[in-house]
């Protein structure tokens, strides 16, 4: 058989009553705007020793952000998180100057 045509708002107004379990086994559903939640994993490009570099999971995001920060690394094997000296605020009397292609 062939389906129906049938415009935005009348299937918006449908798919707020749906759920069902995902791929996955979670629960799908849909917000006003008729989208689902956003389910993501966070990856970090990691260097081992010994091994190759890769991809690792250290965070995800559903229904909010989830990070392991003790699996993450940084330059030379560090496990703390480093200070941001790109980002930190100007002092009184100080701006930044942006530098095209840095």
């Amino acid at each position: 058989t062939r389906m129906t045509h049938t415009d935005g708002k009348t299937l918006l107004r449908y798919i707020h009553d749906v759920s069902f379990n995902g791929s996955a086994g979670t629960q799908v559903t849909f917000n006003e705007n008729g989208d689902a939640p956003g389910r993501y994993h966070i990856f970090q490009y990691q260097l081992e020793n010994g091994s190759s570099p890769s991809y690792r999971v250290v965070g995800q995001w559903a229904d909010g952000l989830r990070m392991d920060v003790w699996s993450m690394r940084w330059s030379a094997g560090v496990r703390a998180v480093p200070r941001s000296v790109c980002s930190l605020p100007c002092g009184p009397g100080h701006r930044k100057k942006l530098v095209k292609g840095v």
